[in-house]
């Protein structure tokens, strides 16, 4: 009867043994370094998409406040036409619903937007009572 041959003794076998190991672990951190580096682009996509939208809502209140305030003069120069003051509360009411919208949106961002958010619906409704005073 022969002795049973023992593998780990023999340098060739310890050798495979630590290069699949090696492997093993090689592979296990670039898989780890891939699901970070998806995850990363993830946020980051969703981030400048989150920025893109809130951009083009306050250009929508800034451009309403602009049409707002443009028509308010043209009133001011011929009160008579009733045009302007239809297009003055269009105009207001354009920048009250986009900023709800901005309220109505979940956005992660840093400080608190919403009390500010909050304060320009406050502004903007607090100005189209008055410009109803005036008109």
């Amino acid at each position: 009867m022969q002795p049973a041959k023992q593998y780990f003794y023999s340098l060739r076998i310890r050798y495979a043994g630590i290069a699949v190991l090696f492997a093993l672990i090689i592979l296990a951190s670039a898989s780890l370094a891939y699901q970070t580096l998806s995850s990363a682009r993830n946020s980051t996509t969703d981030s400048i998409a989150n920025r893109q939208q809130m951009q083009q809502r306050t250009r929508q209140i800034r451009d309403a406040i602009w049409q707002a305030h443009e028509s308010l003069q043209l009133f001011l120069f011929n009160p008579y036409n009733d045009v302007y003051q239809v297009k003055i509360h269009t105009a207001l009411n354009q920048a009250i619903d986009h900023s709800e919208g901005l309220l109505e949106h979940n956005w992660q961002m840093a400080g608190d937007p919403l009390d500010s958010i909050k304060e320009l619906k406050a502004l903007l409704i607090k100005f189209d009572t008055t410009v109803n005073k005036l008109i």
